[in-house]
């Protein structure tokens, strides 16, 4: 008997719109990534594809090479398609990508016009369909150049095989400039695919995240379950059966480390207390602040999506939570102390016995007053931040504020305090001042764009974003600043080159 999906399948899922364009998603989709090729069992996927429609969950993901063998999760779900979906084809949203690795020679990789042309037509074939709905770039290729890659997916477009196009584990800045070739092709790309989740934050420190919501692009989020280390699964061990244990490709025992079950165990108490499983507070996780469309699951059984839907409705933290969760996940990274950094116009002392390591970051001003320049800055930017409300500052670069004032024994610096606001703003703009004076001739991007939008009263955002660069750019080690700050010092060497070249 052919399938007959449930009448009810509408009621409960949200949808989205991909950034600004018409297209919705489901507040969750499925990802075919495992469990759909030639290892795995048939009846076991369509029984997936159906609970997966029956309840709402419109979205199918898919790649070339998705197996094992490559081609073989595309060639299964043609055949479901086929044989049990074919009637409701338009109600689905089918999208699969090149750029890896797919056949032999110099034509099966990457993102050259040749090879991203010729591996759709054959994804067609294998999924037996005239077009997919959205077709992805797989992953940035540096030995290509960007407009043909861009043009390649303009080409697909127009010749039918796909409505949409997306890139996918792209950064920040190569999002920015992918972004403007396919505006200017008149190509519709409308979404991003990256991993994200709790313990993978890339797409918050590479610029992606901010890139593709100020361009009003869609976000769908991989792996959010950490490749199942964000379930229950390894509470107690590795069972025989899970994915550590039976297919190590791309998880392995050597990831869960002590460090890594302890995480697991908080994390899985804090979604204990809020009445969900750990899967499910990963999976609402993703999708806490709305800039995220829509979060891929992966599934080895039915029992899987129906638990993870669970989601719908519950996708919101308190403040308390997220920073708990941060707590959890931050609490062991290892900080790494200041390079020795000689600043303009500022004479060194080291007499401070107390943090050697610190020697160059003292000075005196002109009333012999000894003045530690980082640490003004840096507390101004984050108190700054803070009191604002602005995104730029996650609670990472917070908790690392206070270790910071801690360890300088200034712990009664406390963030929200309108007092030390008032006294570190009145310091900061004479910094600032001095600052620019000193380096106004250097024609030095960072020190003029520092200058600049510190003296500026009319966008705090821009002033908190420049001392980030110069944070980044003089300490790229110190305290994981290069990590959390290095995509805002790319964004803001394009705007001092506005500013200088105005």
């Amino acid at each position: 008997m052919s399938y007959i999906p449930e009448s009810t399948r509408y009621n409960s899922m949200p949808y989205k719109k991909s950034g600004d364009s018409g297209l919705k998603l489901p507040l969750v989709s499925l990802g075919l990534w495992h469990n759909f090729g030639d290892t795995g069992n048939y009846e076991n996927m369509k029984a997936m594809c159906f609970t997966a429609f029956d309840n709402g969950i419109t979205h199918f993901d898919l790649a070339n090479n998705y197996g094992p063998e490559y081609g073989s999760a595309e060639r299964n779900f043609g055949k479901i398609i086929k044989e049990e979906f074919s009637a409701y084809r338009d109600e689905l949203l089918i999208s699969t990508k090149a750029g890896y690795d797919m056949w032999p020679g110099p034509y099966g990789n990457w993102g050259s016009r040749k090879y991203l042309i010729a591996s759709l037509d054959q994804s067609l074939l294998r999924l037996g369909l005239p077009y997919v709905d959205i077709f992805y770039h797989h992953r940035m290729d540096p030995n290509t150049p960007l407009e043909e890659t861009m043009g390649a997916l303009a080409s697909i477009v127009q010749s039918g095989k796909a409505l949409y196009v997306g890139l996918s584990n792209y950064d920040g800045p190569t999002l920015e400039k992918a972004s403007a070739i396919l505006e200017d092709l008149h190509c519709p790309f409308i979404i991003n695919q990256n991993r994200y989740s709790i313990f993978d934050r890339s797409i918050e420190d590479n610029g992606l995240k901010e890139t593709a919501n100020r361009l009003k692009k869609g976000i769908i989020a991989f792996s959010p379950l950490a490749q199942g280390l964000l379930t229950n699964r390894y509470l107690n061990g590795i069972p025989a059966d899970s994915r550590i244990a039976s297919d190590g490709r791309f998880l392995n025992e050597n990831a869960l480390t002590e460090d890594k079950l302890r995480q697991i165990h908080l994390l899985n108490d804090l979604a204990m207390e809020r009445g969900q499983s750990l899967s499910q507070m990963a999976l609402s996780w993703v999708l806490k602040d709305n800039q995220v469309t829509s979060v891929l699951i992966g599934a080895s059984k039915p029992e899987q999506i129906l638990d993870n839907i669970k989601i719908v409705g519950r996708t919101s933290f308190s403040e308390e939570e997220l920073q708990r969760i941060d707590n959890i996940v931050f609490s062991n990274k290892k900080e790494e102390a200041p390079k020795s950094v000689s600043m303009p116009s500022m004479t060194a002392c080291a007499e401070d016995e107390r943090l050697p390591h610190y020697e160059k970051r003292y000075s005196y001003n002109k009333k012999g007053e000894k003045v530690d320049h980082f640490f003004r800055a840096w507390v101004m930017a984050n108190v700054q931040a803070s009191n604002d409300g602005l995104l730029v500052f996650n609670s990472r670069a917070v908790k690392e504020y206070e270790k910071f004032a801690d360890e300088l024994c200034l712990s009664d610096y406390q963030i929200g305090d309108d007092a030390t606001k008032e006294l570190l703003t009145k310091e900061w703009e004479s910094f600032a001042e001095e600052y620019l004076l000193s380096c106004k001739e250097s024609k030095d991007y960072r020190t003029t764009l520092f200058g600049f939008v510190t003296m500026s009263q009319e966008d705090v955002n821009l002033k908190i974003l420049a001392e980030c660069t110069r944070v980044t750019k003089e300490y790229p080690t110190a305290l994981g600043l290069e990590e959390l700050y290095h995509p805002l010092y790319l964004i803001m060497m394009a705007k001092a080159d506005e500013i200088l070249k105005s």
